[in-house]
């Protein structure tokens, strides 16, 4: 091991899911968790402790497949400076849009058919990343979708944004309000002026060397 290799060592160890952890997020002193057993937990991680458990049901896709049982797996949490009283969370094809200051209160639905825009209801959400105004999310078919929050309506969707699965999405940062970046299976990461679905800018991630 080289001499000035970093050795990670836990600081602290949140106990509460009850099966894997597929996903976090943290805004300040809050931590968010999703997980296997159906749930997505508020953490405080000043004290190491959960603030709610949020149980999230099962999308309808997923119903009607005969998945079973009451809730699905968490696959990507949100929090975000810009709504401090809200958290996101997606599983199947379904994202749910959580007033943290009640009781296991859902304030938002959006089914991943979004009106028949999607080829396919069965894809799956990978991750869901939210700005001041928009929340965007990536899915099985490769496809980008990004969502005006306040319309309460689909803003934009990049049906062929990758040529295989859409792993991970996130916004550039307030000084690029139009941007967002992708990364996909197909070895591509991708940046998107997403005000006019338009690529700006793509590297293959496969051919990265240090």
């Amino acid at each position: 091991m080289p001499s000035d290799a970093y050795i990670a060592r836990a600081a602290a160890r949140l106990v509460g899911h009850r099966d894997s952890v597929l996903c976090v997020d943290a805004e300040g002193s809050r931590l968010a968790s999703g997980a296997e057993d159906g749930t997505a937990r508020l953490w405080d991680v000043t004290t190491c402790q959960s603030i709610k458990a949020f149980r999230v049901p099962i999308s309808s896709h997923e119903a009607s497949g005969g998945g079973g049982g009451g809730s699905a797996n968490v696959s990507s949490v949100c929090l975000s400076g810009h709504h401090p009283n809200t958290l996101w969370t997606a599983s199947g094809g379904t994202v749910h849009e959580w007033d943290v200051r009640g009781d296991r209160l859902v304030v938002q639905t959006w089914e991943h058919a979004y009106a028949g825009l999607t080829k396919s209801s069965g894809d799956e959400i990978n991750q869901i990343a939210v700005g001041r105004e928009h929340l965007t999310l990536c899915d099985d078919s490769g496809a980008v979708t990004i969502l005006d929050l306040p319309g309460r309506r689909v803003f934009k969707r990049i049906a062929s944004a990758h040529s295989n699965i859409c792993s991970c999405v996130a916004f550039r940062g307030p000084k690029h309000r139009w941007e967002l970046l992708s990364g996909g299976l197909d070895g591509n990461l991708n940046a998107w002026d997403f005000s006019r679905a338009r690529c700006v800018a793509q590297v293959e991630a496969s051919c990265v060397v240090d």
